[in-house]
Order: C-alpha cells, then sequence, then structure tokens
C-alpha cells in the first residue's frame, strides 16, 4: 500500500505514547485495503491494553465510504443553492416586478429593488419583519382566503389581483403570484413577485 511506510512509522510512535487516540493526523484521511487491492475510507482508533505481559494495543477500524460519499453529496448540494441563490438575486434585480422571499413565519428575509415602484415604500425596513399591506376592504377576505389555502393545503396564488392603499392614500391595483420553496420535501420559504398593474 501507499502508505504503508508512514503507517508503519505511526505504529511506532504509539507504541512509544500509550494513550487513547485515533490514528492519523488531524485532517488527514485514512484508508485500508481490500483483497482486490482497491482501497476504501476508513476511521481507526487505538487503544492500548495493559497485560501482565507488558501493553497490546486494541484496534477498531470502521468503513467509512457511506459517510464520506454523504459528506460529498452534501457539499455538492452546498455549492448548487449557492449557485442557485447568486442566479436567483441576479434575475430578481433584473425585473420591474417587487420579489419577496418570505420564512413559514411569514417574515421576509429577501427583498429585490422593486418594493417602492410596485407598493409605494421601502421594503427594507421589513426584513426580518412581517410584511403588512393595506388591503382595500373589498379584497381583505379573499386575499386570506388564498393566503390561507396556500400555507394549508399547499395551493399556489397564480396572478391574482387585488388591490391595497398606498401611503399617499391612492389605491393601487396589482398582480400577486406566490409559490412554495421547498427543501428536502419541506416548504422553507414563500416566493412571491408582485406586479403593478394600475395603469393596465
Amino acid at each position: 500500500s501507499r502508505y504503508k511506510s508512514t503507517h508503519q512509522a505511526h505504529v511506532k510512535n504509539f507504541s512509544e505514547k500509550h494513550k487513547v487516540r485515533a490514528m492519523g493526523v488531524e485532517g488527514a484521511e485514512l484508508f485500508a485495503q481490500h483483497k482486490d487491492g482497491k482501497e476504501f475510507p476508513v476511521e481507526i482508533n487505538l487503544s492500548p491494553l495493559e497485560l501482565a505481559e507488558g501493553f497490546l494495543t486494541s484496534v477498531a477500524i470502521r468503513d467509512v465510504t457511506k459517510q464520506k460519499q454523504a459528506e460529498e453529496n452534501l457539499r455538492e448540494k452546498d455549492a448548487e443553492l449557492l449557485e442557485n441563490a447568486e442566479l436567483f438575486k441576479t434575475i430578481t434585480y433584473n425585473t420591474q416586478n417587487l420579489v419577496l422571499l418570505r420564512d413559514t413565519n411569514e417574515l421576509v428575509v429577501f427583498t429585490n429593488l422593486q418594493c417602492k415602484n410596485v407598493l409605494g415604500f421601502s421594503c427594507e425596513t421589513y426584513v426580518g419583519k412581517e410584511l403588512l399591506l393595506s388591503i382595500h376592504p373589498l379584497d381583505k377576505e379573499e386575499y386570506k382566503q388564498k393566503w390561507d389555502a396556500l400555507k394549508t393545503k399547499g395551493e399556489k396564488i397564480l396572478h391574482y389581483e387585488f388591490r391595497i392603499i398606498d401611503p399617499s392614500g391612492n389605491i393601487r391595483w396589482l398582480s400577486k403570484s406566490t409559490t412554495p420553496v421547498l427543501i428536502n420535501g419541506k416548504v422553507k420559504f414563500y416566493q412571491t413577485s408582485i406586479r403593478n398593474i394600475t395603469d393596465k
């Protein structure tokens, strides 16, 4: 094996310093070898046993192939999520729609720069808080029903038109679409796109 000489040096060092420890140096990977010559990753723990005849060494070897594969899959998934996040930002910053990302507690975790153009006020102060809209009295009940159906039944809100009253007291017609964002099969966020259709 390509590690044989190094392994022998570690064994010699352990025999001179009798204490329980993991084999190898911190950060280094250990490999064992099948009869066919194929290597596989392992964890090795050494424990000294003091007997009347002298010291013996107890060796526990664990195949960590599945663990290493899971770690690699997680790194790949993290890299993919990071890439998707950057793509998400690029897309949302180049749209005329307001794009919001809210968690399952309805708190804003992300907003692009179109909030003031669409709603009439800045959303930046709402990051980490609940976004409260002044829904027109005639639309309040239906607005609530659609949001409840999204959260309880997973029904997407697609191009729903409703009215709000902006800070100046003017009525704005908006078109809203909201879809759940799933991570590992569970709803983690709600992505919302809102378009100002007052002049249309």
